[in-house]
């Protein structure tokens, strides 16, 4: 009898973690253990006397798990393009070292058509513009093309999602953009995160970045979220690290996260409520235009956001790095929340160069008649936005748009003579 319980037992928990391991359930394991141990006795306890009756059942739930298993293993590579429509979603992951930090998968070269971040909020199609997008890696996990062991560079640009040029093909998003317009090199180091991150990934990155005279960091800060975003202890010694066996489980992990099955699950949990359409074909995200909410949650982050800027300016000062603050706004808050203020105020305590894209992109929509927009959503004058429709992220033109703004800010620069 103890012979058949623990067989019992353990076919019940195998079963159990092949599920947990392949990622479909992510429970923590302590906890599959438990359950799967507790309902092994429950089980054994129950059809003691009619052992037919539990050998059927440890047959159903060891198949069943297994198929299950297998299915997800081998849908991985056949709907990774349904799951994931975009590249910097479907290449990203933990840092297996610095889990507190993200990296694209190295050396990617992608190509295929996406569509916006809210249209897949949304959950309606017609709301999609579709773009072809190449999405490329370099060797260190970052949206740049290969970099040379030579190579030096005269901007490292920092930020999110805006920065990366998430929705945006290579060529066209602002880094690659100012490249073009102005000749310096730029190395993007942006990755999905707030201030806080990006301010640990130039401490971890810095030291193998080989720098031009005059060289400078911008920063792009985004009004839209970064005072809610994650702020941890500013000093890269305290940042929380991985060693021997938990970098590779850490790459375990991340084979989880990427279960096909479990991607549908958490895939099908309602978001719509978050999407705000405010005419027939633009979408907008609440979170981001909800200015009480941006201020009630000054009051939390302010300290922590200025404590990371603080810190961002002393790492600068070290290397002789110039810091330009590049602050970036949502769809409709071309306007002021408790974000602009604070980082205001610490740009004219500290005598920071800051760009406040806001004034030049309301300049651009005065002069050169871009989309304007009624508060009861009626679309007056159809033209361009800076956006795309779909997305929370600049389009082709905003991005073009903000390397020209960051160029003529630039020009006074000793590294770029006025023309």
């Amino acid at each position: 009898m103890i012979r058949q319980f623990i067989i019992f037992s353990f076919v019940l928990l195998l079963s159990s973690q092949l599920l947990y391991f392949e990622g479909v359930v992510l429970f923590p394991i302590t906890k599959l253990i438990l359950i799967a141990i507790s309902v092994s006795i429950v089980l054994f306890f129950l059809f003691l006397k009619k052992s037919e009756w539990r050998n059927r059942i440890l047959l159903v739930v060891f198949t069943t798990c297994i198929t299950i298993s297998l299915t997800d293993l081998i849908l991985r590579p056949v709907i990774s393009d349904k799951i994931w429509y975009r590249p910097d979603d479907r290449f990203l992951h933990r840092h297996y070292e610095y889990p507190e930090l993200h990296r694209f998968k190295k050396n990617v070269e992608w190509n295929g058509t996406v569509y916006g971040d809210l249209a897949a909020m949304s959950g309606e199609k017609k709301y999609r513009v579709y773009r072809d997008v190449e999405f490329i890696t370099d060797q260190y996990g970052f949206r740049n093309y290969p970099v040379a062991d030579n190579d030096s560079f005269d901007i490292i640009a920092l930020g999110d999602s805006y920065t990366y040029g998430s929705g945006t093909t290579q060529d066209s998003i602002w880094t690659s953009q100012l490249e073009k317009i102005s000749g310096l090199s730029v190395y993007n180091l942006a990755t999905p995160g707030g201030p806080w991150a990006e301010l640990m990934n130039l401490q971890l990155e810095l030291p193998r970045i080989k720098l031009k005279k005059n060289a400078k960091v911008i920063w792009m800060l985004f009004s839209g979220n970064d005072l809610v975003d994650y702020y941890g202890d500013p000093d890269f010694k305290n940042l929380k690290r991985n060693k021997g066996w938990k970098k590779y489980w850490a790459m375990v992990q991340g084979w989880r996260y990427r279960s096909p099955i479990s991607m549908l699950i958490r895939k099908n949990k309602s978001v719509k409520d978050s999407v705000l359409i405010k005419s027939t074909d633009i979408l907008y995200y609440k979170p981001h235009e909800d200015t009480n909410y941006q201020d009630k949650m000054s009051e939390i982050s302010k300290e922590k956001m200025v404590s990371t800027l603080d810190y961002m300016k002393i790492i600068c000062e070290q290397v002789n790095l110039d810091l330009t603050i590049l602050v970036a706004d949502s769809k409709t808050t071309l306007s002021i929340n408790s974000f602009k203020p604070i980082v205001g105020r610490w740009v004219n305590g500290n005598k920071v160069n800051i760009i406040d894209l806001a004034y030049f992109l309301l300049k651009q929509i005065l002069v050169k008649d871009f989309r304007i927009i009624s508060d009861s959503g009626k679309v007056e004058q159809e033209t361009q936005m800076f956006w795309w429709n779909d997305d929370t992220h600049y389009n082709n033109i905003g991005n073009k748009v903000v390397a020209e703004i960051i160029y003529e800010q630039l020009k006074g620069d000793l590294l770029l003579p006025a023309e």
